[in-house]
């Protein structure tokens, strides 16, 4: 065996040539490359363990050297330790190369002890050839019993999100809500079966379709907006969609935008449910309501009238009476009686009027004006009336034309009722701020008072009709100042603070930008 390891040696580099040239006719070396200066090395290395080995032969562990330098090679490198092929390839190489010059060269000289020396060294290679099996038998048990392990759990994952796609599948089935899905170009998708029970089309009617075929006009043009804002969700939307036998019904929809997922087809979920019977009820709310107010509204009248009548009745009867029975003193008397009516006519006059004003807030004699030199003139004429209640009336301007379109005697008689109120409120050294101001294509008009503000409780009834504090009044004033406002489509609003004051707001729509406004 040592002539064997002196061979090897002697002829290393020439053997190390003869295992490159082998490597490079391979077919193994095209689908497992190797780099031709790495490659050299390793058959380099490979070959000085082998001579270690063969030097060795006679201890309790043939081998070893070159068992070691593989399984540690193969270990360490990143490019072979995953790759059995490569390793066999290399010792299998080097083997062949080693085997035919050793033959070769006992084809020369005639060796009698040849056969003996080359089945050990044919041991060296198989020792190490085993003990690569028994580390790759280990390393595919490991990694199989880690892939079981694995594929259990992707299994279990997998029936999980089965299960949890039924559930959902299921849901959209059996949803009380009509559900659409579309693209990202409002193409139907999807079609469950409660969209179908609610309009009348069926998955084949209405699939790969625009969805806005199914609203009218203003709700198509209302949705259009919705999809291209920005917002992800949108709830509780109005619309009417169009039944496929034609009729329309009033729904609810809610709109969402389905975020992070660019390869699905499904990019907006829509839910919408029926509101017809809901429409029904609050129309029918509505009616009642009205009804309900207008017997209080009835009562209210009756209540205003009767009284004033009542008095002027009996002053009447007893300007009969001190006119046929004369007696001294009587005409202070008749005079006193004859004041009372006036009173009391007065009183019934202006009860009318004040009736009279609701219902005849539909007939608004619109016409254009500023409402900012309109705010001015009626704060100047108010003063004087402040000044004799020792209160203070502060009116400020942000500037620039107001022009709104609207009646102006009625809004009048809204900011003149806010000022009263206010001034009633703060009493004696109390401070009142008008102030006019311009937001967007609006105007608004606050007016606030330094008062002890009102309760939570009774803000949130202020415009309820027949709703007061006060100690006479019908509880209309606020109520009226409301139904003015909204008929100029406008909004009012009250904001109060305990101990602080309170705060009313009206906001009306500008007739027209100034940048629309040519000069």
């Amino acid at each position: 065996m040592q002539q064997f390891a002196a061979l090897i040696k002697r002829h290393h580099q020439d053997l190390v040539e003869s295992s490159m040239e082998a490597l490079l006719i391979s077919p193994w070396s095209s689908s497992h490359p190797l780099e031709i200066d790495p490659a050299r090395q390793l058959f380099s290395n490979i070959l000085t363990h082998l001579v270690l080995d063969i030097r060795q032969s006679a201890t309790r562990r043939p081998g070893h050297h070159l068992t070691d330098y593989a399984l540690q090679l193969y270990q360490k490198k990143p490019h072979l330790r995953q790759d059995l092929h490569t390793q066999l390839l290399l010792l299998g190489i080097s083997r062949i190369v080693v085997n035919h010059f050793l033959i070769r060269h006992n084809a020369q000289h005639n060796d009698p002890d040849f056969a003996a020396r080359f089945e050990s060294l044919q041991r060296l290679y198989d020792t190490t050839l085993i003990s690569l099996s028994h580390f790759w038998g280990e390393q595919y048990h490991t990694l199989h019993a880690r892939d079981q392990n694995l594929i259990r759990e992707l299994k279990i994952v997998k029936d999980g999100l089965q299960r949890q796609l039924n559930l959902i599948y299921q849901l959209l089935q059996q949803s009380p809500l009509g559900v659409i899905a579309l693209d990202g170009d409002l193409i139907v998708q999807h079609w469950n079966p409660m969209a179908a029970r609610l309009t009348g089309f069926e998955p084949p009617d209405i699939l790969d379709r625009s969805v806005m075929t199914l609203f009218t006009p203003a709700s198509r043009q209302m949705l259009e907006k919705k999809f291209a804002s920005s917002r992800g969700y949108h709830a509780n939307l109005e619309v009417y969609i169009q039944r496929k036998q034609g009729s329309i019904f009033p729904a609810l929809i809610s709109l969402g935008r389905i975020a992070g997922v660019p390869q699905t087809r499904f990019r907006y979920i829509l839910n919408f449910q029926d509101i017809s019977e809901r429409a029904a009820f609050q129309s029918s709310v509505q009616r009642l309501n009205q009804l309900s107010a207008l017997s209080r509204l009835s009562s209210a009248i009756m209540h205003d009238i009767r009284n004033p009548l009542n008095s002027i009745g009996l002053n009447t009867e007893l300007l009969e009476e001190a006119l046929e029975s004369p007696r001294p003193g009587g005409e202070e008397r008749i005079a006193g009686l004859v004041q009372a009516t006036k009173r009391q006519l007065q009183q019934l006059r202006a009860n009318l009027d004040h009736y009279l004003t609701y219902t005849h807030l539909s007939h608004l004699k619109v016409e254009p004006f500023d409402l900012g030199l309109e705010v001015g003139r009626l704060v100047q004429e108010t003063r004087l009336e402040a000044v004799f209640q020792a209160v203070t009336l502060e009116y400020s301007t942000s500037g620039g034309a107001c022009p709104v379109v609207g009646d102006w005697i009625q809004l009048r008689r809204v900011f003149v009722n806010l000022i009263t109120n206010a001034m009633e409120a703060t009493g004696a050294s109390g401070v009142i701020r008008v102030r006019l101001g311009r937001r967007g294509r609006r105007v608004s008009v606050s007016i606030t008072d330094d008062g002890p503000g009102i309760e939570p409780e009774i803000e949130r009834s202020l415009f309820s009709p027949f709703f007061t504090t006060k100690k006479s009044g019908a509880g209309l004033g606020l109520f009226i100042c409301r139904e003015i406002v909204l008929a100029h489509h406008g909004r009012i609003s009250v904001a109060s603070k305990r101990g602080q004051g309170t705060r009313f707001t009206v906001s009306l729509p500008l007739h027209a930008h100034p940048e629309d406004q040519t000069p």
